[in-house]
């Protein structure tokens, strides 16, 4: 953590704040804070990409930051710094509280009762919690879900999907607001398809499908490490707002097949890997083909120019103009802003959520 003064007792937090405002304000900086927000992590690879992805969310939002990280070192301690963190790529104009807490795994029920008293009084609080639920740890059993307006989770952590899926719906009859990072990373792919097929005449095509294929890329990258999650969603999306019924989900020939049931028939879905491209963060969606014995619907990336879709229409009598739809900005700290400023659990991704729960817990995830 950058411009960290040196280890603190945790009731040395609040003067030695105050002395960080005093030295930032020396520098002409000054001190933001919209909301407040927790973020519970293990220290792996994934600490600094939630870093990378905290400086990019305070370049518009500022907050007071308090980053909890479960340590795997032996031992029974608790070592607490005070930062001043700055957006990404600014020198100047401002600066944000980061409280952080590095914990063993002996004394993590004890966190809940540092994070209360540093928490700014009438701001909303919002929980990152970047950690696998099935790993018996939970904000609830860490005392973490009292103070939140939101809890939002980090699927790239999950071991196993459907487990992950279980909880949430859980957790969801107990009316706290929730969301997932990989569910806003895909938002602008809802957002196209549900234009596209708004359209009377393209109703028919999408309710009496036959196959669907959704592609994802398939780049690897240390913080990114289940790449079949926001193709996973899309298609539960898809499935649940149309109504169809789920039979069985499958491997063939490395491809994820999904078979549903309706009135007009069968519907399989395809998730399979397109060619890895590295200009774009792994997982994402790269491509969607929607057919039926006559007509077909295509999505995909442009090569040249990533942020556009390219979207094609065909029926017997030949190809529609293509036509360019853009991508909303794709940036990491976008589906943390997005998330954040979510009101309540998108019933959406909850119906989605709740499809997935049924599923054989290695197939996502393996």
């Amino acid at each position: 953590m950058e411009n960290a003064l040196n280890s603190i007792k945790p009731s040395e937090i609040e003067d030695t704040l105050v002395a960080l405002f005093e030295k930032e304000k020396k520098s002409n900086l000054v001190k933001a804070s919209l909301f407040n927000l927790i973020i519970y992590t293990e220290d792996t690879e994934r600490e600094n990409y939630l870093v990378h992805l905290t400086k990019s969310l305070i370049k518009k939002f500022p907050c007071r930051i308090i980053f909890i990280t479960e340590s795997s070192k032996e031992g029974d301690f608790l070592n607490t710094k005070v930062s001043a963190l700055r957006p990404e790529g600014e020198d100047d104009g401002f600066f944000c509280e980061l409280i952080h807490f590095e914990v063993s795994k002996s004394y993590k029920e004890r966190i809940s009762y540092l994070v209360t008293p540093h928490l700014i009084p009438d701001l909303p609080v919002y929980l990152l919690f970047a950690k696998d639920p099935s790993s018996g740890d939970t904000p609830t059993t860490l005392g973490l879900d009292a103070f939140p307006s939101r809890i939002i989770f980090d699927s790239e952590y999950m071991g196993h999907m459907s487990e992950f899926c279980s909880y949430i719906a859980t957790l969801q009859q107990e009316n706290i607001d929730i969301g997932d990072l990989n569910w806003a990373r895909f938002a602008s792919w809802r957002s196209v398809i549900s234009k596209v097929f708004s359209r009377k005449e393209k109703q028919k095509l999408l309710a009496t499908c036959e196959e669907i294929t959704i592609r994802y890329n398939s780049h690897s990258n240390e913080a990114f490490h289940h790449n079949k999650i926001q193709a996973t969603y899309l298609q539960g999306w898809i499935a649940t707002n149309m109504y169809w019924k789920f039979e069985t989900v499958l491997c063939e020939g490395g491809k994820i097949v999904v078979n549903y049931t309706s009135k007009y028939g069968t519907h399989k879905i395809y998730l399979e890997q397109s060619s890895p491209d590295e200009s774009i963060h792994p997982g994402k969606i790269t491509s969607v083909v929607i057919k039926n014995q006559t007509e077909s619907t295509s999505f995909e990336r442009e090569e040249s120019s990533d942020h556009l879709i390219k979207i094609t229409h065909c029926n017997p009598n030949g190809c529609e103009i293509p036509v360019l739809y853009p991508l909303a900005s794709e940036g990491t700290g976008k589906s943390l802003t997005r998330e954040i400023y979510s009101r309540d659990t998108s019933p959406d991704f909850i119906a989605c959520i709740k499809l997935l729960a049924n599923w054989n817990s290695g197939i996502i995830c393996s």
